[in-house]
């Protein structure tokens, strides 16, 4: 489940200013235009699992990284590089959370 949070959002005290989609569930919140957008995720994360964070179907990752040269089915996991650069194509920052 997908959550969205701001930095006013009083729901997670541990979350990060700005942040727009974790892993760790609850309800969405809309972000404002002028924050900036951060991800919370836990390693290993699948193209499926990060697709839906980054508001985005998981087929334009794929063709993302088929463009880079890696050839990945939704099921595959995601090294931090490439989920860093997934997200900073849709404009995301990411922030990896310890387990």
């Amino acid at each position: 489940k997908t959550v969205i949070e701001t930095d006013e959002s009083p729901k997670e005290a541990d979350a990060l200013p700005g942040v727009v989609a974790s892993q760790t569930g609850g309800e969405p919140f809309a972000l404002p235009a002028d924050k900036t957008m951060v991800i919370q995720v836990h390693e290993p994360i699948t193209i499926a699992q990060l697709a839906p964070l980054l508001g985005v179907k998981p087929f334009h990752l794929i063709g993302e990284l088929m463009n880079n040269g890696a050839f990945m089915s939704t099921s595959d996991t995601l090294s931090k590089e490439q989920v860093e650069n997934m997200a900073s194509r849709w404009g995301y920052t990411v922030h990896f959370l310890s387990t």
